[in-house]
């Protein structure tokens, strides 16, 4: 009788596994995909005069929280540029629920936008 779970993967996962990183080889650069050094600066830039989360699924309440990450309300994909107007300033939370489900991140399937963003939200907080 074993003593402990094998360290082995099974086929099948192997298998998952391969196609995800032959997919991951497959996709272009960051460079390449528009997200370069001039995106950078842009996105720096954005979140020096937005420095909160615009929260636009209305979790965070009174006190956003820090923005650490500058997202397009329209995609790229679908016709977005990277003017102010499209862009929003979201914590790490509120990005990865915005990438899993509308983006169709992590493998889901890509949904219409269905959240507002309402920038007057994102003001600093008040003393």
């Amino acid at each position: 009788m074993p003593m402990r779970p094998s360290r082995h993967r099974s086929i099948d996962q192997a298998r998952r596994l391969g196609a995800k990183s032959l997919k991951s080889m497959n996709r272009p650069s960051a460079s390449a995909r528009g997200y370069g050094r001039r995106w950078q600066l842009l996105a720096r830039m954005f979140l020096n005069d937005h420095p909160f989360c615009a929260d636009p699924f209305a979790v965070h309440g009174r006190w956003p929280p820090m923005a650490r990450h500058v997202d397009h309300i329209v995609p790229r994909r679908a016709g977005g540029g990277d003017d102010w107007e499209n862009l929003q300033p979201l914590c790490a939370s509120c990005h990865s629920r915005k990438t899993i489900q509308c983006d169709g991140g992590f493998g889901r399937r890509r949904q219409p936008m269905a959240v507002e963003r309402n920038r007057d939200d994102a003001v600093a907080p008040s003393d």
